[in-house]
């Protein structure tokens, strides 16, 4: 896997993935990657493949840049929270590797490349583009919410239409389907009617331009869903939301 310089509501249809699998049954997950990954849009890997150790000490250096505590004596590039501000609102802080050396270690872990190339077959490098830390508080509510979005549509001036971009979300703790789990529309990254040439859903605005369709930064979940469900029918498509339960050490790899 490449290496990051350090530089300074109820859904229409829904499942839940469920965490734990036998060995045989990674295996034979790891063997239809790229099957899953076409068919989806996404590849959820509900066992943990990161050691425990590593987790642990990532773990609490989360924490510590959280807190404000730099190990390498650089920030990140980004910090969308600082201690003292409000408990309940999402903390979202961007390349956080460059503050810390366990998080760089967790983030070019093998395993992580590993899976990534079983997602992209035929792929000979896998390369960091950006890192990103979420913490979700218990009991945030919408303050403490993720809006439904592509990340393409925050990446569009860094990447050509036919870049191969892709987001893999690693799992600190167990995550359960009501504890904030990440969620993905299956399917939805066939759908290209709408989109701009990077795939990104547009919708019109009062103005008569379009913007994407979905937003990071808004709590309005129920609205997102509303208007996906309907861009869903536009396209003769099926809405079906999959929530991503997973242990410790888990992954969930998708489409940007």
């Amino acid at each position: 896997m490449g290496t990051p310089e350090r530089l300074p509501s109820t859904p229409p249809a829904s499942t839940t993935v469920a965490a734990g699998m036998a060995a045989a049954a990674v295996d034979a997950l790891a063997a239809s990657a790229h099957e899953r990954w076409e068919r989806d849009g996404f590849l959820l890997v509900p066992h943990p493949v990161l050691p425990p150790a590593l987790l642990a000490r990532a773990s609490a250096a989360m924490d510590r840049v959280m807190a404000g505590e730099y190990e390498t004596g650089l920030p990140p590039h980004s910090v969308g929270w600082r201690p003292g501000e409000d408990e309940l609102r999402l903390r979202k802080i961007d390349q956080p590797h460059l503050a810390d050396d366990t998080i760089f270690e967790l983030f070019t872990h093998p395993a992580l490349g590993q899976w990534a190339a079983a997602c992209c077959a035929g792929a000979e490098t896998v390369q960091v583009y950006g890192t990103q830390l979420l913490y979700k508080p218990p009991g945030g509510g919408q303050t403490g919410h993720v809006g439904m979005h592509q990340d393409m549509q925050y990446w569009r001036n860094q990447w050509l239409p036919d870049s191969e971009a892709f987001t893999i979300t690693i799992a600190l703790t167990d995550v359960g389907g009501d504890g904030g789990a990440i969620s993905f529309l299956r399917g939805s990254h066939r759908w290209t009617r709408g989109g701009d040439d990077h795939g990104v859903l547009l919708a019109p605005t009062a103005d008569g331009d379009a913007a994407p369709l979905g937003d990071f930064f808004s709590s309005d979940l129920q609205g997102h869903r509303e208007a996906l469900v309907a861009c869903a029918e536009a396209q003769g498509e099926v809405y079906e939301e999959v929530f991503a339960a997973l242990p410790a050490g888990g992954l969930a790899i998708h489409h940007a």
